[in-house]
């Protein structure tokens, strides 16, 4: 659907980051060689691509690594031995701010990892918002079972920007529930929309340049 209006641009692209936190329904994966050698972190780790929302599975050569609570990686703020070799889990820090306008979330391995390290293959699988529009020409990322719903859900955002809470609120139960509920069926199920179909972003849907380290 075209995406001509600024205003309106903004809020189809607001709902479909909230469908995507929702349900969950894009993945895309990233890969590494090396952990990065930034003076600003004890520690060497990755950084995360735009869009991360949480992990699904990481791997560290081939090991399954297990998700670990950071304080449980710095107990009591000490400093921390750094080594080389197989980590026995990760975890991602809150967003790091380098510069005025960037800012990233980091994957940290635990015991702590020497920084520069090469040769390694880290496979890091992620729920994703999907790629922002920006043009009329542009397809939304989320399963096409979702894109009416999607337009419903920044319709009732613009009511909302408007203070007509009531609009709001039967966009939302009557057009924009009903379609998320028989979406969700359909991502379930073993049609042409079904889960294991859509979930990979970086090959079915459209493509989100995640990159390799």
């Amino acid at each position: 659907f075209p995406v001509t209006n600024t205003s309106l641009l903004r809020q189809i692209n607001w709902a479909q980051n909230r469908i995507a936190e929702e349900l969950e329904c894009c993945e895309a994966t990233v890969t590494a060689s090396a952990l990065d050698n930034n003076a600003n972190f004890l520690s060497g780790g990755i950084a995360l691509p735009v869009g991360y929302i949480r992990p699904v599975r990481v791997t560290w050569n081939d090991v399954v690594l297990q998700e670990v609570p950071q304080e449980r990686a710095f107990p009591n703020n000490e400093a921390t031995e750094l080594v080389s070799g197989e980590p026995d889990g990760f975890y991602v820090t809150s967003y790091v701010r380098e510069t005025a306008t960037s800012s990233y979330r980091r994957m940290e391995f635990y015991p702590a990892q020497t920084k520069g390290q090469t040769g390694l293959d880290i496979v890091v699988v992620f729920k994703t918002l999907p790629t922002a529009l920006s043009a009329g020409t542009d397809v939304s990322q989320l399963p096409p079972s979702l894109h009416e719903a999607l337009a419903w859900r920044a319709i009732a955002q613009c009511k909302l920007q408007e203070n007509d809470y009531e609009g709001y609120r039967i966009i939302m139960d009557s057009e924009y529930t009903p379609r998320v509920l028989m979406a969700q069926g359909a991502l379930s199920s073993g049609s042409a929309d079904s889960y294991g179909g859509i979930r990979d972003v970086t090959s079915v849907y459209g493509s989100i340049d995640t990159g390799v380290w």
